[in-house]
């Protein structure tokens, strides 16, 4: 049997205070869970609210500060900081169960040189647009990343370090930066779509409204599919 590779779980930050916590926290119990070894890097914005002191108080191994907010800035200092062989990027509304870990080491071991995932969507604040709306978007997600075999930066991609080192990090644009990662990964190896769920706030669609939010992000990716200058 193959060991599981050690893991790099980076979370970009910029005011998540209300997040924070319980996702370090799940991600800890989740690694333990499926006996695998993991340090979590919050990889900060500059955040002005609580997030710091409640990663630390979660049990965070490390927070990484940049001068400004920027995901991919982030993420790839975080990169420079960290030591495992495979980097995990997850958002800070991310909640992660054992299963999901274990399907992650299970593709690494196969050959796969990373990958992402289905994610649940569910409520944060309630009401009708939530209810209704969210299960709508998850189906549409869950179509067009099985069509396409595509993602966003919130399907918890994953991928070996030598993969990532390959591709040049995390491509340094403003908006569809996952997308482009993923377009990227393909290019050098085989990738896998993990079936176990990662759960994920629907606080976007909640708070700028289903209809809207997802209009919005389509003249996004059809904008990039056009080659529109991301900024």
């Amino acid at each position: 049997m193959h060991e599981s590779p050690s893991l790099s779980i980076l979370i970009p930050t910029w005011n998540e205070e209300s997040w924070i916590a319980p996702c370090i926290r799940t991600i800890r119990a989740s690694l333990d869970a499926s006996d695998l070894a993991g340090e979590i890097i919050v990889c900060d914005g500059g955040s002005s609210d609580e997030t710091e002191h409640r990663a630390h108080r979660a049990g965070v191994d490390m927070f990484v500060r940049s001068e400004r907010p920027g995901r991919p800035r982030q993420l790839n200092r975080g990169v420079r900081k960290s030591k495992g062989e495979c980097l995990v990027f997850l958002h800070a509304d991310a909640l992660v169960h054992p299963e999901w870990f274990e399907a992650l080491a299970s593709a690494l071991r196969v050959g796969h040189v990373g990958g992402w995932s289905h994610v649940d969507i569910v409520p944060e604040h309630g009401g009708r647009a939530s209810w209704f709306g969210l299960p709508t978007i998850n189906w549409g997600m869950d179509l067009r990343t099985r069509l396409f075999h595509t993602a966003t930066s919130d399907q918890g991609i994953f991928m070996r370090r030598e993969a990532f080192e390959a591709i040049g990090g995390v491509p340094e644009l403003p908006i569809m930066e996952g997308y482009a990662l993923v377009d990227r990964l393909r290019e050098v190896g085989s990738t896998a779509l993990l079936e176990p769920r990662l759960r994920i706030s629907g606080r976007r669609w909640e708070c700028g409204g289903v209809v809207r939010t997802t209009m919005a992000m389509q003249v996004i990716r059809a904008g990039f599919a056009l080659d529109v200058d991301p900024r």
